[in-house]
């Protein structure tokens, strides 16, 4: 129970404050994972740069660090069902959906394997111990996703409707749930009316009237 109720107290921050952002509509739950071949899901967004600034790391471990500095990384956008400097920027954020993803069963390599466990402890060592500024940071996770995702796939999510008027960006199984409608099957049940059911509608009863000089 507490592990939803902090699902869903992130998810309602996270509405709010895209709420706020003057952007085109799109996936609001975004992630920071590595950049696997093997993992290839169409749910990736991916930067092709290197984690490196040997400027801003320290230099304790060469081995480990030399391995995370040159990790890629991709970001990921989450279904919402019910570079260094960047990585630095955006770490209380990011450490704070990791907590949560942590505990669910979802399969990213950033918590499943080694390499993802040091940029999780690194992530951690960033946060700053003041209270973070958590609006600023998901915005500027947001402007650096739409500037990557050219083509708009939106990590191969589609934005549905709730019957009480809520709009979340679901996975293709979630998607196909008969709770929610996208946008392609809303215009599918908006049937055009005729001028024939059109006049059914207001009444058998027509009045005509003479116009006389």
């Amino acid at each position: 129970e507490a592990l939803e109720l902090a699902q869903r107290k992130m998810l309602r921050h996270i509405v709010l404050y895209s709420g706020t952002m003057d952007f085109e509509a799109y996936p609001r739950l975004i992630m920071i994972d590595l950049n696997t071949n093997s993992y290839g899901l169409k749910t990736e967004i991916h930067h092709e740069k290197d984690i490196k600034n040997k400027n801003n790391i320290d230099q304790t471990n060469s081995d480990s660090e030399t391995e995370e500095r040159c990790s890629k990384y991709c970001f990921r956008l989450l279904c919402e069902s019910e570079q260094e400097e960047f990585l630095r920027s955006v770490s209380p954020y990011t450490a704070r959906i990791l907590a949560i993803l942590k505990h669910c069963k979802i399969n990213l390599p950033v918590l499943t394997s080694p390499e993802g466990e040091q940029l999780c402890r690194q992530i951690e060592e960033w946060c700053p111990r003041a209270s973070p500024d958590f609006q600023s940071q998901y915005k500027m996770m947001v402007q650096a996703v739409l500037e990557r995702d050219t083509d708009r796939t939106y990590g191969g999510l589609k934005r549905c409707h709730r019957p009480n008027g809520k709009i979340l960006w679901l996975c293709e199984k979630h998607e196909n749930s008969s709770f929610y409608k996208n946008s392609d099957k809303y215009h599918e049940t908006q049937q055009p009316q005729d001028s024939e059911t059109i006049a059914d509608a207001m009444g058998e009863g027509d009045t005509e009237v003479d116009s006389t000089d």
